[in-house]
């Protein structure tokens, strides 16, 4: 039951209060105050609203959840984890379903203090952003690579820094109901604040923030329309620290400014992505969201001679580095390229040149999700649910090379569900062939040859695939690295946007095929179809 700022949970001889994490120094007139509640060390019995006062007069606050969601499709924008707000009364032996936040409307012409569960402050009175006049035109997409998501709360301040430095008006946010556009709308109206406050001292550093934190760039390898893909910073808790440091009424305008740039150069000015790795030689994309030209130091941790790298300014460039030259040395595990621009660095992690094949087979690895600007900003990798889980080997079975792959169902596919298997380089494959789960296959690229063949078998859960490959395609699918290797990838495609990797992933804009080096002449006894180097 709620009485004054106490909630008593039932069963219980003493109250347990649910109390404000934090204040805020500031609050917004005519825009929801966000203060996030902390959540008590005994059960109890959350409400749905809580009441509070400002400047005396008695309010209801909303206490929302943020509760994480599944993507479905991810597309390059889509956080690293997206969320959804609920209001929902939670019993005491229930489960917490998210981080507890309570919205509290304010007035217009709000001032005074705050009272509410237990804490009384008396924040910064800032006025409410400007509205876009309605006949501004709408923001412009820039395609579906570059976009912000609408249907995520905690990403729509975007689409308001979008229209305020277009001199447009935002799309209307796809969100379920009122409470999640508050909430969207309280977060953007802090961001615009920020911004607002930055520009009283340095229009400029304005102007520069809000770029960045809306940044996209021009892929010119991809034609027309749809060649912007967005550059932001994606990190929720280092964002939300930024808007902190720029709303901080502690700190003058002037200072905030040089908070804000500091922020900036703390972070590195590039993004970068893996996009070979077999053989001798790797290829990384650059990602420059930055206005100027970016001149990247790039050097092996095993090998520090360093080589310049030019980043042209609000665009993606693709770079060949030659691994360390190992001479007849014993091929590492791992290597890792180091790239740096005035003092920040971004560490890439690189796997074997090749793979050995021994008995029982080698591995193609986890399969992986498509990359997304938040998994190539944040440094990870994203593996598929066990449940779409995809395992393949290359193996040495019956005196022929055999791709062995073994599939889950998906749900809900219906029969579209497809495999990719390219030997060879992907720019120049020996073969491509596609192979579905009911058994349907067909050669895509490469020499027709007799010795080609599928099999599929399909079972309540899973499907399994081999292909036996021809030594003719095997010969043409020599790596660049040499030392027997050849050169394999696979992708899956499901049904929608569903994709996944076999060791090395992509960003999801993309449908390459990034292939796998393997070293078939480590094959315990089996006869080489490569030939011995002189």
């Amino acid at each position: 039951m709620l009485g004054g700022n106490r909630i008593l949970a039932a069963g219980q001889n003493e109250a347990s209060e649910v109390t404000a994490g934090a204040v805020s120094p500031t609050a917004i007139r005519g825009v929801d105050l966000l203060v996030p509640l902390r959540v008590p060390s005994s059960p109890i019995a959350w409400p749905m609203k809580v009441p509070a006062t400002v400047n005396g007069s008695s309010v209801e606050a909303d206490v929302v959840w943020i509760v994480n969601r599944l993507i479905e499709d991810p597309s390059w924008t889509s956080p690293r984890t997206a969320v959804e707000i609920v209001q929902m009364p939670v019993g005491p032996m229930e489960p917490l379903p998210g981080v507890p936040v309570a919205l509290l409307p304010i007035s217009k012409d709000a001032g005074g203090a705050i009272s509410m569960l237990g804490a009384t402050w008396s924040p910064v009175w800032l006025d409410p952003p400007a509205e876009a006049a309605s006949d501004r035109p709408l923001v412009a997409s820039r395609g579906p690579d570059a976009d912000p998501v609408l249907d995520d709360p905690l990403e729509w301040f975007r689409w308001r820094l979008l229209a305020d430095l277009l001199e447009a008006r935002p799309p209307e946010p796809e969100l379920p109901d009122v409470l999640s556009v508050r909430l969207a709308e309280a977060i953007a109206a802090e961001w615009r604040s920020a911004i607002r406050r930055v520009a009283s001292s340095s229009p400029g550093a304005a102007s520069e923030i809000a770029e960045r934190l809306t940044a996209a760039v021009s892929d010119s390898a991809r034609p027309g329309e749809g060649r912007m893909i967005a550059a932001w910073p994606t990190d929720q808790r280092g964002l939300a620290g930024l808007r902190s440091l720029l709303l901080d009424p502690a700190r003058t305008p002037a200072e905030a400014v040089q908070a804000g740039l500091a922020w900036l150069d703390a972070r590195p000015s590039f993004l970068a992505v893996e996009m070979s790795a077999g053989g001798d030689r790797i290829e990384i994309d650059l990602i420059n969201p930055t206005r100027g030209e970016l001149v990247i130091l790039a050097a092996w941790e095993s090998e520090p001679t360093e080589i310049a790298l030019i980043a042209p300014p609000n665009s993606i460039s693709r770079h060949e580095i030659d691994r360390p030259d190992l001479g007849e040395g014993v091929l590492p595990v791992d290597e890792v390229l180091d790239l740096r621009y005035e003092g920040r660095s971004v560490r890439l992690p690189f796997g074997p040149r090749a793979i050995p094949v021994r008995p029982p087979g080698a591995s193609f690895g986890t399969f992986i999700l498509p990359r997304t600007l938040a998994s190539v900003d944040g440094g990870f990798v994203q593996a598929t649910a066990p449940l779409d889980s995809t395992q393949a080997v290359l193996r040495r079975r019956n005196g022929r090379w055999e791709i062995f792959i073994e599939a889950r169902h998906l749900v809900a596919s219906e029969g579209d569900d497809r495999l990719y298997v390219q030997v060879g380089d992907r720019r120049r494959p020996a073969g491509v062939i596609q192979v579905d789960s009911r058994g349907d296959w067909k050669r895509l690229v490469g020499v027709a040859d007799p010795s080609l063949a599928v099999e599929v078998r399909s079972f309540p859960d899973r499907w399994r695939c081999s292909v036996f490959l021809p030594e003719a395609w095997l010969v043409d699918a020599i790596s660049g690295g040499g030392r027997g290797s050849v050169l394999v990838g696979i992708r899956r495609d499901g049904p929608g946007a569903f994709r996944q990797h076999a060791g090395i992933s992509v960003p999801v804009w993309r449908r390459d095929i990034i292939p796998l080096a393997f070293s078939i002449n480590d094959w315990n006894h089996a006869p080489s179809v490569i030939p011995e180097a002189p």
